[in-house]
């Protein structure tokens, strides 16, 4: 776990190279890395094992986000954290399209000024439908991306699904306790939201 380490791109590139072998868990929430640095760990062979990758809290942008996608390495990880990188919509849709990402069961993207957009891809991906946890929180979601969620039909596996202040009023609300989606889920958050 380097986390909070100023790592930067340059350090990504010396990074990649000294990683040991077997590596599982890849922790680097706010290290300072962004697309390059991204670029730079992904082109290192030594990353392909891992399970768990963090990214948040860096600036990885929606570039990154393709990066990571057309990565074929990625198709090991069973979770992906990048909240705060600044994927925005079109960071959202690269992930979502990624025949890489086919076994991610967790998928954390809050604060990425994620829109309806950007969540409707995710949320009709087939490529996500093993996903088993989904945080969203902290984008401006609004009635519009919920009930994109709502009317997923590739979604039905979530255990658990964050939505914290996301803008959703009542009617969003209301779409989203009645879908499908939610049947097997054991965790929801909803807080933060003017549902009235």
């Amino acid at each position: 776990d380097l986390s909070g380490n100023l790592v930067g791109d340059e350090g990504a590139a010396a990074l990649a190279a000294s990683l040991p072998s077997g590596l599982r868990r890849l922790a680097l929430k706010g290290v300072g890395i962004g697309g390059e640095g991204l670029l730079a760990l992904v082109n290192g062979s030594r990353l392909a094992g891992v399970r768990s990758l963090n990214l948040g809290r860096n600036e990885i942008g929606t570039g990154g986000a393709e990066c990571l996608a057309s990565w074929p390495g990625a198709s090991g990880l069973d979770v992906l954290e990048m909240n705060e990188a600044g994927l925005g919509n079109e960071g959202a849709a690269a992930l979502a399209g990624s025949r890489y990402l086919a076994e991610l069961r967790c998928l954390t993207l809050d604060g990425n000024d994620l829109g309806p957009d950007g969540v409707k891809c995710l949320a009709d991906s087939p490529r996500l439908s093993g996903l088993r946890w989904l945080a969203l929180s902290e984008n401006p979601l609004g009635n519009a991306g919920a009930a994109a969620l709502a009317s997923s039909r590739t979604l039905g596996k979530l255990g658990a699904l964050e939505v914290s202040q996301i803008e959703m009023g009542s009617d969003g609300a209301r779409a989203l306790i009645g879908a499908p989606i939610l049947a097997g889920v054991r965790e929801l958050v909803l807080s933060g939201n003017p549902i009235g």
